[in-house]
């Protein structure tokens, strides 16, 4: 987890910084990154292996706790962003 761990704050880094989020947005995007990475089927996960099909069966598990679809789609969303200063910065 500690190269996650590194990642995870590259990309608070990345959101407060370059895409001037708001404080509150950086922390719910960060704290949904950091549930992703403790979710059992991404322990000691290789994010080249992140995939939809990994996406769908987290989201779903979430919803099957009883998550409300607002938080949901900000977790999707927070997945989208984390995904996304992946491959612009070559991770």
């Amino acid at each position: 987890m500690n190269s996650n761990k590194v990642l995870i704050t590259s990309f608070s880094e990345y959101l407060k910084n370059l895409k001037n989020y708001s404080e509150h947005t950086v922390k719910s995007y960060t704290r949904d990154i950091i549930k992703f990475f403790e979710f059992p089927n991404t322990k000691d996960l290789n994010i080249a292996n992140i995939d939809n099909g990994l996406i769908k069966i987290y989201i779903s598990s979430l919803h099957r706790k009883g998550m409300s679809p607002k938080t949901l789609k900000r977790n999707l969303s927070s997945l989208r962003s984390f995904l996304s200063f992946l491959k612009k910065t070559n991770i």
